[in-house]
């Protein structure tokens, strides 16, 4: 069985998909792999790790003197606040979303 494509006055056609047994969970195609989250997991814990010791040398260079900008340490030892938050974060939105599913009574 074929679909056409559906007219909207004044607006493109609407498509439907191209392989309709293809998944048999909507939208699930567009869903990343699990490979992908630990990934884009891992870059986050990367940067925020790479902020963090950034921030140590900052107060190590104000501390002994060889710079005097502290507005710069500042803001860099904020945004490594920041990222290492949201890292924690999303590891306790994870955590709870896991305890929630084994909650569930099949």
């Amino acid at each position: 069985m074929s679909v056409s494509p559906v007219n909207i006055p004044g607006g493109l056609p609407i498509h439907g998909p191209a392989n309709p047994t293809a998944s048999p969970i909507p939208g699930s195609g567009l869903l990343p792999s699990p490979g992908d989250f630990a990934q884009l997991m891992g870059d986050y814990m990367q940067q925020a790790s790479e902020m963090q010791s950034k921030v140590g040398t900052d107060i190590e260079t104000l501390a002994s003197g060889q710079s005097d900008n502290i507005h710069e340490v500042v803001l860099s030892a904020a945004q490594a606040d920041l990222a290492i938050r949201m890292v924690l974060e999303i590891r306790n939105r994870l955590v709870n979303t896991y305890q929630e599913v084994m909650r569930m009574q099949i």
